[in-house]
């Protein structure tokens, strides 16, 4: 699934779940013509479709209070506790309901982030945890979650829950990407190809704003699929 997809249909989960499906609603929240927002709805095969580029879509989240990238990864699937902070309003029974119909709960293993980032092939993830991940995700075996358990990055506050895909090796721009670089500790980026040149947005404080990947041999571990929080002991 390219990232077009992905904020297309993160576009629709956020008018069907926050704004309760009304499309012209969230249009005017985010400044712009209900027919624009349409055909930005639009399956990229139909006549008059609009791409959601990089810019619109950082405009969106910026709207939105949203971390900027936020649309470029999958969180359809995702059931949130209504909070004072949502983005329009809380989510109305019904469409948590119309939700959960398209969710499936998986039991993952769980690791710790500040013990996986300094070996990632010897941590063995034993303790298991519900999470729930869109139907239409084709879920594979190998999935596993990180919990943030300190304050490495300020996208991901401690607290958060980071479902990994280790079978995706092949990140397309916009993806979070854990990867391993020179055989070093594992770590969390914005994959973000440039002109003729793999560059890369380090996630963690006290890192350059961004990193060439040319003659550095490293590791794609997997690819961030849902954040989430849950509550730390």
């Amino acid at each position: 699934m390219d990232v077009q997809e992905i904020r297309r249909l993160n576009l629709q989960y956020i008018i069907d779940t926050k704004f309760n499906g009304r499309l012209a609603a969230f249009a005017r929240n985010v400044d712009k013509d209900s027919s624009y927002i349409s055909r930005c709805l639009y399956p990229s095969e139909k006549k008059y479709s609009k791409k959601i580029g990089e810019k619109v879509a950082a405009e969106f989240c910026l709207a939105l209070s949203l971390p900027r990238t936020w649309l470029d990864t999958p969180h359809w699937g995702e059931i949130r506790e209504e909070t004072e902070d949502s983005i329009a309003k809380p989510y109305p029974s019904e469409a948590k309901l119309r939700l959960a119909t398209h969710t499936q709960i998986l039991q993952v293993p769980i690791a710790l982030w500040s013990e996986y980032c300094e070996n990632a092939n010897s941590i063995i993830k034993k303790e298991m945890d519900n999470m729930t991940i869109s139907k239409d995700y084709q879920v594979s075996s190998e999935l596993f979650a990180l919990d943030i358990d300190n304050n490495s990055f300020k996208e991901f506050p401690r607290g958060t829950r980071i479902l990994i895909d280790p079978t995706i090796k092949n990140p397309v721009k916009g993806n979070t990407v854990l990867l391993s670089i020179n055989d070093e500790m594992a770590t969390l980026v914005r994959w973000c190809p440039g002109f003729g040149a793999l560059q890369i947005q380090p996630l963690e404080s006290g890192h350059p704003e961004s990193i060439s990947l040319e003659g550095k041999n490293y590791t794609v571990l997997g690819i961030a699929i849902k954040a989430e929080t849950f509550r730390m002991l």
